[in-house]
């Protein structure tokens, strides 16, 4: 099976775009948005699983997890690295970055 020449494979192409109806196709968009920001300094990661909900297992997951912004997935790592997933706009994530720096600079 195949086609004989460039021709005949771009008249199979055609016959079968020809049957997709371009008034079907759902509209597109982002939805969440996964965003990276650095402290600019090391965060002691111990200090920082004490204040209230957060969630560390070093020997799972080398990073803080701050439950306290959920749905968002935010995660603070000792370089001072924060991630956040599942952000909706990604200006959300100045609110977080300068939460977090201020809480790790009254550890």
């Amino acid at each position: 099976m195949g086609c004989i020449d460039a021709i005949e494979a771009s008249f199979l192409a055609f016959k079968y775009t020809l049957k997709i109806d371009n008034d079907d196709f759902p509209e597109l968009y982002s939805q969440l948005y996964t965003s990276r920001a650095k402290l600019g300094y090391d965060v002691n990661l111990r200090k920082l699983a004490q204040c209230e909900k957060t969630l560390f297992e070093p020997e799972l997951f080398s990073a803080v997890r701050m439950c306290k912004f959920k749905p968002l997935s935010v995660n603070v790592f000792s370089t001072g690295s924060i991630v956040v997933c599942g952000l909706k706009e990604p200006e959300d994530m100045y609110a977080i970055i300068n939460e977090i720096d201020a809480l790790c600079k009254c550890l």
